[in-house]
């Protein structure tokens, strides 16, 4: 399989003492987690998410492309994401994961509109999946 691709859309500067203990904390909390150390890529999307660059990851199923935008939610109680998914299916699933691992999510889509929808307006949960 190639490699995954990550893009940034602001130029990223030389790393900084904060983007060095991010990456370090990144991978800490991954690897106790899932009990094996993250790709650097995984790292870099992480770091940009936190720092607030634009961030575009194209990789293949099974990549671990989810792990980008919810180490972040891990570390930083106080923020959340939005994540558009094209399959409700997929949808479930990791909202189904990301409430086991303690982080409040919900699918939004035609099925479960109005009822999750409630739940997003009162900003109760991290993770919304749309479709």
């Amino acid at each position: 399989m190639p490699s995954p691709k990550a893009s940034y859309g602001r130029r990223a500067k030389k790393h900084t003492r904060r983007q060095i203990r991010l990456g370090r904390d990144v991978t800490r909390l991954f690897e106790e987690r899932f009990k094996k150390p993250p790709y650097d890529w995984q790292i870099n999307v992480s770091e940009a998410f936190v720092l607030s660059l634009d961030v575009v990851v194209i990789a293949g199923t099974g990549a671990g492309k989810t792990m980008p935008f919810m180490m972040p939610l891990l570390l930083h109680p106080e923020k959340y994401s939005l994540v558009i998914s094209p399959l409700k299916v997929l949808q479930q699933d990791q909202a189904q994961r990301f409430e086991k691992m303690g982080l409040k999510a919900a699918t939004v889509n035609g099925d479960t509109y109005t009822r999750d929808l409630q739940k997003v307006r009162k900003m109760c949960l991290r993770l919304v999946f749309m479709y």
